[in-house]
């Protein structure tokens, strides 16, 4: 092994020791330096940025002291990937400084946006069993069900018009726009004020949180 080999190893062994070590006060300050680090040190020749993103959140986990892990930074991540390389390139391009403010202050914005986008998945899953409890199948068709399912559930693109509903139910104009009517009838979805072939449909989420309580 070359000096410049052991170098590398005795680097990566500090790091783990640091990584192993006793668990922070700010956890996701520490998620984002090892993230950094290890990526930045690039040991192997391929993998070093998936093996970073599942170091930092092993640490965040570590530092909260929780079983399960709810946020997954390495998802968010990837999500971000145009951002988090730009980064990267930054820190990487500062030949004379040590200074990750700026990588620390994406980060933490980064792993925000993340926990913002694992409460609104909650709330879509509790959303999705409340409704579930609530939708009797001798009060509501198994076309409406279905569509009410999948606009709760926040992964719909797009408006739900008319066209939509025909084409997701299988069914003809005058069943949709019945289904339809239906649901706005019971203040589960609200038409929009454009008319015509223009008329699109949300579901209204406060309504329909209320009625499911």
């Amino acid at each position: 092994m070359t000096g410049k080999d052991e170098t590398v190893f005795d680097v990566n062994e500090n790091e783990l020791a640091w990584i192993n070590g006793a668990n922070e006060l700010r956890p996701l300050v520490k998620s984002a330096i090892v993230s950094l680090w290890f990526v930045v040190i690039h040991p192997f020749d391929d993998g070093n940025g998936r093996i970073s993103r599942a170091l930092a959140d092993h640490v965040l986990a570590r530092g909260e002291h929780q079983q399960f892990r709810y946020l997954s930074l390495s998802k968010k991540i990837l999500d971000e990937r145009a951002e988090y390389y730009a980064r990267l390139q930054g820190v990487g391009g500062q030949r004379d400084s040590a200074d990750i403010t700026e990588w620390l202050l994406w980060y933490v914005r980064m792993a925000t946006r993340a926990l913002g986008r694992t409460l609104e998945s909650f709330s879509a899953a509790i959303r999705r069993r409340r409704l579930i409890q609530f939708l009797d199948p001798s009060e509501f068709n198994a076309r409406q069900i279905s569509m009410l399912m999948n606009l709760s559930g926040g992964d719909f693109r797009g408006k739900l018009t008319k066209g939509k509903w025909m084409i997701m139910t299988k069914s003809t104009a005058a069943t949709a726009i019945r289904d339809i009517n239906a649901l706005v009838e019971k203040h589960l979805l609200v038409r929009s004020e454009q008319g015509g072939r223009s008329t699109s449909y949300v579901l209204d989420i406060a309504a329909l949180d209320q009625q499911c309580l």
